[in-house]
């Protein structure tokens, strides 16, 4: 890891580039919900990793879905600890990514998660990782990524909020990216608001209004018309 991140990492929950695991957990409830009901196995007993787990409230809403086998690992010791406090008996190391992954076993692991986590990596650490991401999933496995969309004309707000992050990327660019690490097919959805009440479901109805016009934009000057457009968005690339 170099000098800039493991200083980063170290206060990345007081630095204020994380949220806080209490203060943000209840409001994003039915945000992580949604992942784990719409990105999830179906078989509930498969072997789940959480790359860059965060302060592990993802996978404190899989356990309390029934997942039984999800483990997760994140760089930053704040991370971590918040994570262990978040919910009893999650599985959380701390350390390396690319290190832990390299220590999985082949074929190991139904699904691997890297949500908010690619951003910071410069493209061949992440050839590199996505490379032992491939050969630790099973045959089928998935892994569900999420990232700052360069498609978007606000994903500038994501790729330069944190100093840590790198770069940003499109569906066309994850495409490639799992081409070349050798996934058998790769799709991208969008992000949008997750209606779970009147305001939200307003703000969903007002994004709907303004991605038409965003495509629509694109449309007239290149032709082209794209689906995904909120500032960062999902990935799965399947093996």
């Amino acid at each position: 890891m170099t000098d800039f991140r493991a200083r980063a990492y170290e206060v990345y929950l007081t630095s204020g580039a994380a949220s806080a695991a209490d203060s943000a957990f209840d409001s994003r409830r039915p945000y992580l919900s949604m992942i784990v009901n719409r990105f999830f196995p179906v078989d509930k007993t498969e072997r789940i990793c959480d790359l860059g787990c965060g302060h592990g409230a993802l996978m404190k809403v899989a356990k309390d879905a029934g997942y039984s086998r999800i483990e997760g690992v994140d760089a930053s010791v704040e991370q971590v600890s918040a994570a262990r406090k978040i919910g009893d008996g999650l599985e959380v190391i701390c350390g390396d990514l690319l290190e832990y992954l390299e220590q999985q076993d082949s074929e190991s692991v139904a699904m691997i998660i890297t949500l908010d986590v690619i951003e910071h990596l410069d493209k061949s650490e992440l050839l590199n990782m996505c490379g032992e991401i491939f050969r630790v999933l099973k045959k089928g496995g998935s892994w569900l990524s999420h990232q700052p969309n360069g498609n978007s004309p606000y994903h500038g707000r994501v790729r330069y909020g944190d100093y840590t992050h790198v770069q940003a990327y499109t569906p066309s660019s994850m495409g490639q990216l799992a081409s070349l690490s050798g996934f058998s097919s790769n799709i991208s959805f969008d992000d949008p608001p997750i209606v779970h009440g009147v305001k939200s479901g307003f703000r969903r109805a007002v994004w709907n209004i303004f991605k038409f016009t965003r495509q629509l934009e694109l449309f007239a000057e290149t032709g082209a018309w794209e689906g995904v457009m909120t500032q960062n968005f999902f990935s799965v690339s399947v093996k």
